[in-house]
């Protein structure tokens, strides 16, 4: 008997009682399976799943597409088996849980699945994602330390990371630290269109990612916060102040930042983390006044104490604190000169910058420019006759 012969009579019995858009879609199945045509009958079930479920796919998978596995798209598979999941057995992670796992195989015994590297991560990203819903932080942590061993090895198509990088910004919102869960939150909206998001999704990222650059330890680069258009579908809501706020940060706008905090302090107190991160948000956006100022003066490299004290809003004797707590964060690099009240910049840390900063740079560099020219044309007229 054919190894395939299980498959055939699976879906030669589920036509003989299907009512009849079933039967339509089920006779679809059936004719590219009698063909082996593998790729479109993988595409065709995952269309199904996607856009027109019918009734008990999992038994579909089951007794017809697990007995044909090794001929399939291992990728898609597993598309198919997570679809399945949301749409049959989404009410209970420990169903779903009992439906995947097996498919990860036993230890030392590889599947379809695991034999696939793009397949391996998918799957076990799901899973762990899984036994988060259920409670088992543990074993979603070492779900997704094996995830990661595969994708720092092996290159992944964007679909994968995506995925990936989802949940592990899942993950990080419940176990992780702020920082954690803003670095894979970005990874993932690296890799998903925005258009694959829905509007409500796209406002909760986007608010959960503000929230997490604001109180993170060591994120200060707000540029790239807002250089993602997810972030901005929080104008025009109840969360706007949060953008507003972002946007104050980006550029160590000081003035908007108290502007802010005093339009929408209703709001604010009404999130633990800011009212707990209160004096650690005023030392941030002090040290992103000072890059800010920095960035303004780079064709002076050489900053006054006065200087730094009236942009940071700071008494005299913070104005050293806050320039060696700015160089010890790799912000920024200088001299400190005690005797003439003088910091020396040497270089600031690298940023994404909006347009308004970019123009800003491209008017410096013209004037730069200007300089290099005068002085050439200095050198030029001097050194008549020395030449000769």
């Amino acid at each position: 008997m054919p190894v395939t012969a299980p498959a055939l009579q699976y879906i030669t019995k589920r036509l003989e009682s299907a009512p009849d858009p079933e039967k339509a879609t089920l006779t679809e199945i059936k004719d590219l399976y009698d063909n082996k045509l593998w790729h479109q009958l993988t595409e065709k079930v995952k269309d199904v799943v996607d856009n027109a479920p019918i009734p008990n796919m999992r038994d579909l998978y089951l007794h017809f597409l697990k007995t044909l596995e090794k001929n399939l798209n291992p990728v898609t598979l597993v598309q198919i088996v997570t679809r399945i999941v949301q749409t049959e057995l989404d009410a209970s992670a420990k169903d779903g849980l009992a439906f995947l796992t097996p498919l990860l195989g036993a230890e030392n015994q590889p599947t379809v699945f695991t034999k696939n590297p793009e397949a391996h991560v998918l799957l076990l990203s799901h899973v762990a994602s899984l036994q988060m819903k259920d409670s088992d932080n543990p074993a979603s942590k070492r779900t997704f330390e094996k995830a990661s061993e595969i994708v720092t090895s092996n290159d992944m198509t964007a679909q994968v990371y995506s995925v990936y990088y989802r949940a592990a910004a899942e993950y990080h919102k419940v176990v992780g630290t702020a920082a954690d869960f803003f670095q894979n939150a970005l990874q993932f909206l690296a890799y998903t269109p925005a258009h694959s998001i829905s509007i409500d999704s796209q406002q909760q990222w986007a608010f959960d990612i503000g929230m997490a650059a604001l109180v993170g330890n060591g994120i200060y680069n707000f540029g790239e916060v807002l250089s993602h258009a997810i972030v901005h579908s929080l104008r025009g809501t109840e969360q706007e102040w949060l953008l507003l706020l972002l946007e104050a940060f980006s550029t160590g706008n000081l003035d908007q930042f108290d502007a802010v905090c005093s339009a929408s302090s209703d709001k604010m107190v009404e999130q633990p983390v800011l009212v707990a991160n209160e004096e650690f948000l005023k030392q941030k956006i002090t040290i992103l006044a000072l890059l800010e100022l920095a960035f303004s003066r780079s064709l002076e490299h050489s900053i006054s104490f006065e200087d730094v004290k009236k942009a940071c809003r700071l008494p005299p004797r913070e104005v050293e604190y806050l320039l060696m707590r700015a160089m010890s964060l790799g912000l920024i690099s200088g001299v400190i000169d005690n005797v003439d009240e003088r910091f020396t910049v040497t270089r600031v840390r690298p940023r994404v910058l909006g347009r308004e900063p970019i123009g800003q740079m491209a008017q410096r560099l013209s004037k730069w420019c200007g300089k290099v020219d005068n002085t050439i044309n200095f050198v030029d007229g001097s050194s008549i006759g020395i030449a000769e």
